[in-house]
């Protein structure tokens, strides 16, 4: 999201490799045959732990979650972040949500976007909305699109990408500039564009190679619970996410999306903390999609583990703007517990931070952001913002989750 169906559309299979591109696809974890991309000419075919700001004028807007490390005999500390894990998509300015008592720069997450990177109006209409965010101690993450509307993630034609990233880091300019942010997904949910692999890693690569000091360039997640049959063979969004990671070789962090609908198979994946899969399932139907697509990432092996992993999107959704939606299915006793669906979900994710202090496979989650709480386009029935009847709940549930201490660091581990 925001797209208006989260499922991936099914095009007409079709296996060609673009002009200069590579058609020995094979990742170096993977068994699978090439993986060609699609060329769809479409219109317009997401030391010690410094916690000091990498940028001079983001010191009360960004802090640093500790990627140096802390030498010891026989290890040293890596990872923690002293930000809270609580987080919204779109800010809506409400303050209250996040605790006041924490201090500027680590109160919380907020992930704006713009649209298209040659457009000003977005980039101005982006930049207002992350001064609010800072303003109000937040740490924004900037999702930066190709273009607006359909195929928008990154550019289908290889010969575009110079100028693209001319634009994508001219927008970056504008927030390090003014010390809004120095976190920045490249693009959205990219399968769900009918992007193959290989080719959203390629345009990773190719801004990744030319970034700027002092950033994180995020790889963008799949559409979760989706699937793609226009590449060399049948993807799930697992499989998919699972390529993305052995093309790219390096990443500076990954921006993964995650729902979960407690009415889903008559309440079977109510609980956010628990499995949603069945033996035929492909995947886990539930909030615990998560793990599947880090465990693709890291592939058993612990790559990508010592970079920072935000989970930019999540709510009570699983198909986008069809129904039921949060207004219709959030839950504000889970199977009895009498605890709400968004604390139990909070759990899960320091539950998975603390398997990873044990396992040094395992990456850190730093944040993890409901979708939406400003109402800025179609998404009404996902905003907290409407305070009412179980978004109401909702939002009550996210502050209680946002002044929880439990919630307020990611704490560093001790690595051999």
């Amino acid at each position: 999201m925001p797209h208006s169906l989260r499922i991936s559309v099914i095009l007409p299979s079709v296996m060609l490799c673009l002009v200069g591109a590579s058609c020995e696809d094979e990742g170096p974890n993977r068994d699978a045959a090439t993986d060609a991309d699609l060329d769809v000419d479409g219109p317009d075919a997401d030391t010690d732990r410094d916690i000091d700001d990498r940028e001079g004028d983001a010191e009360s807007a960004d802090a640093d979650e500790g990627e140096a490390d802390v030498e010891g005999d026989g290890g040293s500390w890596q990872g923690g972040s002293d930000v809270s894990i609580v987080g919204v998509h779109w800010f809506s300015g409400d303050g209250d949500i996040f605790d006041g008592a924490l201090p500027v720069g680590r109160r919380g997450w907020n992930v704006e976007l713009v649209f298209g990177s040659n457009d000003v109006g977005h980039r101005s209409h982006a930049l207002e909305m992350a001064r609010q965010g800072r303003d109000a101690g937040l740490v924004n993450i900037i999702r930066i699109d190709y273009r607006p509307g359909e195929r928008q993630t990154v550019p289908t034609d290889r010969g575009a990408f110079e100028v693209w990233s001319q634009e994508f880091f001219e927008v970056v300019d504008l927030f390090l500039a003014e010390g809004l942010s120095t976190r920045f997904i490249v693009g959205n949910e990219p399968m769900l564009d009918g992007i193959c692999p290989r080719l959203y890693a390629d345009a990773y690569i190719y801004l990744h190679e030319r970034r700027p000091e002092g950033i994180e360039l995020l790889v963008a997640g799949p559409n979760a619970f989706g699937y793609i049959e226009t590449c060399a063979s049948y993807l799930t969004s697992v499989d998919w996410i699972g390529r993305v990671a052995d093309f790219v070789g390096e990443a500076d962090g990954f921006a993964i999306h995650t729902y979960g609908d407690p009415t889903f198979r008559g309440g079977e994946c109510a609980d956010p903390r628990a499995p949603c899969r069945r033996p035929a399932d492909p995947f886990d139907w539930g909030f615990q999609h998560f793990r599947d697509q880090i465990d693709a990432i890291t592939a058993g092996s612990g790559r990508f583990a010592h970079q920072p992993f935000y989970i930019t999107e999540f709510n009570t959704d699983i198909n986008g703007l069809g129904h039921p939606d949060p207004s219709d299915n959030y839950a504000a006793d889970v199977g009895g517990t009498g605890r709400g669906w968004i604390e139990l979900a909070f759990e899960a994710i320091r539950v998975f931070n603390e398997e990873a202090l044990l396992d040094p496979d395992l990456p850190q989650v730093f944040a993890l952001c409901w979708f939406v709480d400003r109402n800025d386009s179609e998404w009404s029935t996902f905003s907290l913002h409407d305070r009412t009847g179980a978004l109401g709940t909702a939002r009550e549930d996210l502050v209680a989750a946002a002044h929880d201490p439990a919630n307020h660091s990611v704490p560093a581990r001790w690595v051999p």
